[in-house]
């Protein structure tokens, strides 16, 4: 996946982000969050890359480093600007897409927080629930 893909799925990435940032990203998302779902099978369906491109949307905004060239946090005056980081719209988004990817034949059922190794933090889990 490239800065351009993303750019041309809707993606708010800035031209200052590198291809190796989001291979970086892609990869990151493919080993904590994809494999444990389809076991490793290669499921290229459009469900599938639509999940990865809205992680590696979310894993490139919560880089501090790249926030801002990702195009994740509006330049504007130091008080006046958004923040760099995903909302909450993404990571809802982000576990509809997940589910859609549990839907396919072969993927692991259950509850994706259990799942999936969640290094994006998108399912909130309290320390008294933590199993």
């Amino acid at each position: 996946m490239t800065a351009q893909e993303l750019r041309n799925a809707g993606y708010r990435v800035g031209l200052q982000v590198a291809d190796a940032d989001v291979t970086r990203a892609e990869t990151l998302v493919m080993q904590n969050y994809i494999n444990p779902i389809t076991l490793g099978n290669s499921l290229s369906t459009l469900t599938v890359k639509n999940a990865v491109r809205q992680l590696v949307f979310i894993a490139l905004c919560g880089d501090n480093t790249y926030a801002t060239r990702s195009g994740g946090k509006q330049k504007m005056s130091p008080n006046l600007s958004e923040r760099g980081y995903a909302s909450q719209t993404d990571f809802e988004t982000a576990d509809f897409l997940l589910r859609q990817v549990q839907t396919l034949q072969g993927a692991v059922q259950g509850r994706l927080d259990g799942i999936v190794n969640d290094v994006l933090h998108i399912y909130f889990r309290s320390y008294l629930a933590m199993q």
